[in-house]
C-alpha cells in the first residue's frame, strides 16, 4: 500500500537526500534565491521602507514614509500613520504581541479591537513636557515586558501605563538586543550595555569610539561587531580584535548601512548603495545580491528573517522578499541565462545549459560561481540535448549534431537535420546512435572522432526519445504513433524487426507515451500509469507494482534511477503534476515533499534532471532550477488570516478588518458582529502568511450554522454568501501551501439577527395576536355558533309556528269542520228541538182540544166514566204542563247554546221568563209566526213582545234584534 511520508516531519529531518543522494557537503551551492521585488505601485505608499516586522498571524509591516504598510500575504495596505502624520521609522513588539511605531516626534502602538480595526495609540501623553521635542524614534526594542524607544538624545522606556526617560549627552548612534540584553553606542565611545535605566561602558570597546556600529552577532560567550565602513572586529577575553579578514576583505570599501545573523548562522550585510552581502558562519562568502542579480535597489534599509529563513529587505525604494533559506535557486537571466533550459551537463568543471535559445556555460569553482554565464558561440538554435559521452561533450539541436570543446563546436552530421538526443548500445562504446527528425543515425569511434556511418533503413520517423534494454533491444518513443521496438542485428548495423506497439498492442492511447529504463528493462509511461513488454504475449501491459503505486488515470511523465538507487517520478499534466521520490527502484514510500514546488515549472515532456553533487538541476521554463536541501530549515508554519468582511448589500461596507471609526469600548474583546437582517449579504476576504509561491496557496473554507462540510481546497482568496437566515455563525478557513503544509486556521463569528418581523419582540406581539386572534375567533366563532343557534332557533321557532300554523290550520280546519259539524249538529238540534217544541205546542194543542172535546161530553152520564174521563182529562192536563217543559227545554237548549239563556239572564236580568222563551226561539232561528203557537199568544203578540225586549236590552232602532241574539 501506498505511503506518504509526513511533510513537515521530512523537511525536519532532510529526508530528501536519505532517500536520494548523499551528502558531499559540498560548500558551494548553485544558483541564485528567487527574489520578489514589491514597488511603491504594488503598496501603494511611499519609495522609502525603514523596518520591518512581523505580526501575530505572519503578516508582515513596513516602517513607511507614508505610515504601517500591512502585508498578509495577498493584500497590500497602509493601515494608519502617526498621530502628527509624520513617517514611521521604526518597528517593534512586546511580549504580548502589541506593535510599537516611532516617528518624529511620536511613539505609541497600534490598537486592535475585536472587528480588526486599527489605530494609533500615542504614548506623547506619558511623557513629560519637558521631554517632548525627543526628535526621531528610530529604534523601538523590547526587553521582558518593557519597550525601549531610542532616539539621538535619549531612551525611553515604556512600562506599565508609565514612561521613564534617560537622557544623554552624546547621541546615540547605534542599539541592539543581543542575547537577551541591550547595547549601545554613543558617537565618540564603545559599546554599551543598557540595565533598567543604567548604561555602563563595555570594557574593552574603547577603540570603536571612531566606528559606527551596525550589528552585532554572538558566538560562544563573545561577539562579532560589524561597523558601517570599518570592517568587522571581534569582542573576546574583553579585548577588541580585528575581525574575519575575507569578510574585511570583500566588504572594504563599501558602506554597511543594517546587519543580521539569521538562524542558520550566516550573516547578512546590507549596504549603502551596493546591495546585500551574505556569509557562513565560518566568513566564507555565499551570496552577493544587488541590482545587478535581482535585487531593485542597492540601498538597504532593515532586513527582517521569517520562519523560512527567507528575508524581506527594506530598500530606499522598495520591497524585496528573498528566498534565501529556500530548497531551491535558480539560474536564470540574471545569471545570463535566457530562455528555458532542455538540458544541462557538468563538464570539465564548468556547467553546460542548452536552452531554447542556444548553449551557455560557467565554470563550477571559484569566484566565477556567481558571475555571468556566458554563450557558446555559434550555437544559436534551439538545444534539445547535451551528453557527455566517452568524455566527450556532444550537443544535438534544431540544426543537427555538434561536439563542444575549448575551440569551439564543430559538426558530427554534416546532413543538417535536426539532433534530439545520443544513446550508445549495450558493450559497444565505439558506436553511437543519434535520433533526429527524420530516423536514426549511426556513428562510430574512428581515431578518436565520431565518424557517421549510416542512416538505420527502415525506420523514417521522429526519435525523440530512445532506450536501449538489456537485451540490445531499441525502443523509440514516438509523440503521436506509439512505441517502436527495433531489434538490430548483433553489429547494430541494421534492422532487422521493427515493431509498432500502439492501442491494438496493449496501449491505452497512441499519444504522449515515454520511455524509461529501470533495471536494465524498458518501461512506458501513459497517460494511465506504467505499462510493460509481455514477451510471451508480444503485447503491452500495466506494470503491477507501479500502477499500484503511482496509479492508472494520470500520465507517467519521467521515471528517473538516482544514484543511490531511487527513482524520482514526474507525473500529471502541467500545473497540476505531482513530482517526488520513490525510496528504492521498486519501493512502496513516497515523498513529494517538498518537490511541489516545482509545479507547473517543467516543460512538458521534455522534463530534464541532472545530478550534481549533492544537488539536483532541474531544466526549466525560465532557466535552471537548483535542489538543494536546506537542513536547518526546521519550520514551514504560517498562518491564515481572515483580513476583511464586506456586507455586499450595504455598498461594500466593511464590518471587519476596517481601520476607520475606531471604537475601543464598542467592540470590546470577544466582542461577536450582531447584523441586522438587511445586512445578510457577507463577502469574506482572506489570505495566508506564506509567501514562497504565494500565487499556489489553496483554501478551503466551512461556514458553521451553514455549509454541511469543508468546500473543496481552491485558490480563490474570497468567499461571499447571500441571503443568509438569522442565527449564529462561524466562518473557518485553513490554507495550504505549495508543499501540502497546512496553515493555521482563523475564524470570524457572527450573528445575523432576525428581520424586524422574527425578533422575539414581534414573536410576542404575534403570540398576543395569535392569542386575541384565537379570542376573537372564538369570540366571532361564539358569536356565530350563538347566530346559528338563534338562526336555528328562530328557524325552529318558524318550523314550530308553521308546525303549529300547520297544526292550528289543520286544528282550525278541523275545528272549522268540527264547528261546523257541531254547528250543523247545533243546527240540527235547534231544528229538532225547535221542532220538538213546535210538536210539543202542537201536541198541547191537540191534548187541550181532546180536553176540550171531552169537557163537552155531557152525555155520559155514568159517573164511573165520568170519573174515567175525568181521570183522563187530569192526565192530559199533566201532559200540557207548560212550565216542566219548558225547564226541560231549556235544559237541552243551554248545552246546545253556550248557556245562552243563563247568561242571557245574567246579562239582562230585567227580562221576564216570557222574554227569556222568545229569546231562546228567536236563537232557534224561528219566524215569529212559528214562536206564536209556542207560547200561545197571537203573532201580534209577538212582535209586541219583541218590541218590549229591544228595550229591555237597549238596542238602537238601527240595531237587529234577530242578529243581536245570535251573536249573543
Amino acid at each position: 500500500m501506498l505511503k506518504i511520508i509526513d511533510p513537515v516531519k521530512a523537511i525536519v529531518i532532510g529526508i530528501f537526500f536519505c532517500l536520494t543522494l548523499q551528502l558531499s557537503y559540498a560548500q558551494e551551492r548553485l544558483g541564485l534565491p528567487a527574489i520578489l521585488n514589491y514597488s511603491k505601485d504594488d503598496y501603494k505608499a511611499s519609495t522609502m521602507n525603514w523596518d520591518i516586522l512581523k505580526g501575530e498571524k505572519g503578516e508582515i509591516y513596513f516602517a513607511n514614509n507614508y505610515g504601517l504598510v500591512q502585508y498578509d500575504g495577498l493584500n497590500w495596505e497602509l493601515v494608519l500613520d502617526p498621530k502628527n502624520r509624520t513617517y514611521v521609522t521604526s518597528l517593534g513588539m512586546d511580549l504580548e504581541g502589541r506593535i510599537y511605531l516611532g516617528a518624529s516626534d511620536e511613539m505609541g502602538y497600534v490598537l486592535t479591537n475585536a472587528i480588526g480595526q486599527k489605530k494609533y495609540q500615542s504614548l506623547n501623553q506619558l511623557i513629560p513636557e519637558k521631554h517632548l521635542g525627543y526628535g526621531m524614534v528610530w529604534k523601538i526594542l523590547s526587553l521582558g515586558a518593557k519597550v525601549y524607544f531610542f532616539t539621538n538624545h535619549k531612551v525611553f522606556i515604556y512600562y506599565k501605563d508609565t514612561v521613564e526617560v534617560i537622557p544623554l549627552g552624546k547621541k546615540i548612534t547605534f542599539a541592539q538586543k543581543l542575547n537577551n540584553s541591550l547595547y549601545l553606542q554613543q558617537e565618540g565611545t564603545g559599546l554599551s550595555i543598557v540595565k533598567d535605566q543604567d548604561i555602563s561602558p563595555i570594557v574593552g570597546t574603547e577603540a570603536l569610539s571612531k566606528a559606527e556600529v551596525k550589528h552585532l552577532y554572538a558566538f560562544d560567550e563573545n561577539f562579532i561587531i560589524v561597523t558601517a565602513d570599518q570592517g568587522l572586529f571581534e569582542w573576546r577575553n574583553r579585548q577588541l580584535l580585528k575581525g574575519n579578514h575575507n569578510i574585511n576583505q570583500i566588504i572594504g570599501g563599501k558602506r554597511i548601512n543594517v546587519g543580521r545573523q539569521i538562524s542558520d548562522g550566516k550573516l547578512v550585510l546590507g549596504t549603502f548603495k551596493d546591495g546585500i552581502y551574505i556569509f557562513s558562519p565560518e566568513g566564507d562568502h555565499v551570496l552577493h545580491l544587488s541590482k545587478a542579480n535581482g535585487l531593485q535597489d542597492n540601498t538597504v534599509q532593515a532586513i527582517y528573517e521569517d520562519e523560512l529563513q527567507n528575508i524581506w529587505v527594506a530598500l530606499g525604494n522598495g520591497i524585496s522578499y528573498i528566498e534565501l533559506g529556500s530548497d531551491f535557486y535558480h539560474i536564470d537571466s540574471r545569471s545570463g541565462v535566457e530562455g528555458s533550459v532542455y538540458s544541462a551537463q557538468v563538464f570539465n568543471n564548468s556547467l553546460f545549459l542548452a536552452t531554447n535559445q542556444g548553449v551557455y556555460f560557467s565554470p563550477l569553482k571559484g569566484d566565477s560561481l556567481h558571475q555571468k554565464f556566458s554563450f557558446v558561440p555559434n550555437t544559436e538554435a534551439h538545444a534539445w540535448n547535451l551528453s557527455v559521452i566517452d568524455q566527450e561533450l556532444l550537443l544535438a539541436n534544431h540544426q543537427g549534431a555538434y561536439l563542444i570543446d575549448e575551440e569551439g563546436i564543430s559538426p558530427i552530421n554534416e546532413g543538417q537535420i535536426g539532433a534530439w538526443q545520443f544513446i550508445q548500445p549495450p558493450g559497444r562504446g565505439d558506436l553511437l546512435f543519434q535520433g533526429s527528425y527524420e530516423g536514426i543515425f549511426l556513428y562510430q569511434k574512428e581515431n578518436g572522432n565520431w565518424k557517421l556511418q549510416k542512416k538505420l533503413e527502415g525506420y523514417e520517423e521522429t526519435a525523440r526519445e530512445m532506450v536501449f534494454d538489456q537485451e540490445g533491444i531499441l525502443w523509440v518513443g514516438h509523440g503521436y504513433l506509439g512505441v517502436f521496438r527495433i531489434k538490430l542485428d548483433p553489429d547494430f548495423n541494421q534492422i532487422e524487426q521493427l515493431e509498432l506497439f500502439d492501442d491494438k498492442r496493449g496501449l491505452p492511447e497512441n499519444l504522449w507515451n515515454n520511455l524509461f529504463k529501470i533495471h536494465g528493462k524498458v518501461l512506458i509511461g501513459t497517460q494511465k500509469g506504467i505499462y510493460q513488454y509481455n514477451e510471451k504475449t508480444k503485447q503491452m501491459q500495466p506494470h503491477p507494482h507501479f500502477q499500484k503505486l503511482l496509479g492508472d488515470s494520470q500520465l507517467i511523465r519521467r521515471l528517473i534511477p538516482t544514484p543511490e538507487g531511487n527513482l524520482f517520478f514526474i507525473k500529471g499534466l502541467d500545473n497540476r503534476d505531482e513530482i517526488g521520490i520513490i525510496k528504492g527502484e521498486f519501493g512502496h514510500q513516497m515523498q513529494t515533499m517538498p518537490f511541489q514546488k516545482l509545479r507547473g515549472e517543467l516543460i512538458p515532456a521534455f522534463e530534464s534532471l541532472t545530478f550534481y553533487e549533492d544537488q539536483l538541476l532541474f531544466g526549466s521554463k525560465e532557466g535552471l532550477i537548483i535542489y538543494k536541501p536546506n537542513a536547518s530549515r526546521s519550520s514551514l508554519n504560517f498562518h491564515t488570516q481572515i483580513n476583511k468582511v464586506f456586507c455586499s448589500n450595504a455598498n461594500d461596507s466593511i464590518i471587519f478588518g476596517q481601520t476607520q471609526r475606531f471604537s475601543l469600548t464598542s467592540f470590546p474583546k470577544g466582542f461577536v458582529q450582531q447584523l441586522p437582517f438587511e445586512l445578510n449579504a457577507l463577502k469574506i476576504t482572506y489570505a495566508a502568511s506564506f509567501f514562497e509561491k504565494s500565487g499556489n496557496l489553496l483554501y478551503r473554507s466551512y461556514l458553521e450554522g451553514f455549509d454541511r462540510e469543508w468546500t473543496s481546497w481552491s485558490p480563490a482568496t474570497s468567499r461571499s454568501f447571500t441571503n443568509l437566515k438569522e442565527g449564529n455563525y462561524t466562518f473557518h478557513v485553513e490554507s495550504r501551501n505549495i508543499y501540502g503544509v497546512l496553515g493555521a486556521k482563523d475564524t470570524f463569528t457572527f450573528i445575523i439577527k432576525p428581520p424586524w418581523y422574527r425578533t422575539m419582540y414581534m414573536y410576542v406581539v404575534y403570540g398576543l395576536m395569535g392569542l386575541l386572534f384565537i379570542v376573537a375567533v372564538w369570540w366571532v366563532r361564539r358569536r356565530q355558533i350563538k347566530q346559528l343557534e338563534r338562526k336555528r332557533e328562530k328557524e325552529l321557532r318558524l318550523q314550530r309556528r308553521e308546525y303549529i300554523q300547520k297544526n292550528l290550520e289543520a286544528e282550525r280546519k278541523m275545528t272549522l269542520l268540527q264547528m261546523e259539524k257541531l254547528k250543523s249538529e247545533v243546527n240540527y238540534k235547534s231544528k229538532e228541538l225547535a221542532t220538538s217544541a213546535i210538536h210539543l205546542a202542537q201536541l198541547n194543542d191537540t191534548v187541550l182540544q181532546v180536553i176540550d172535546r171531552i169537557a163537552a161530553i155531557k152525555t155520559i152520564k155514568d159517573p164511573q166514566a165520568i170519573k174515567q174521563l175525568k181521570g183522563v182529562v187530569s192526565s192530559l192536563n199533566e201532559m200540557i204542563v207548560e212550565e216542566s217543559n219548558w225547564d226541560q227545554f231549556e235544559l237541552h237548549f243551554n248545552e246546545i247554546h253556550d248557556n245562552f239563556i243563563k247568561r242571557l239572564k245574567e246579562a239582562f236580568p230585567n227580562l221576564t221568563p216570557r222574554d227569556i222563551r222568545l229569546c231562546a226561539y228567536l236563537r232557534l232561528n224561528l219566524a215569529s209566526k212559528e214562536i206564536a203557537p209556542l207560547m200561545g199568544i197571537s203573532y201580534r203578540g209577538i212582535e209586541a213582545l219583541r218590541y218590549r225586549i229591544r228595550k229591555k236590552l237597549k238596542l238602537e232602532a238601527k240595531d237587529n234584534l234577530m242578529a243581536f241574539i245570535l251573536g249573543f
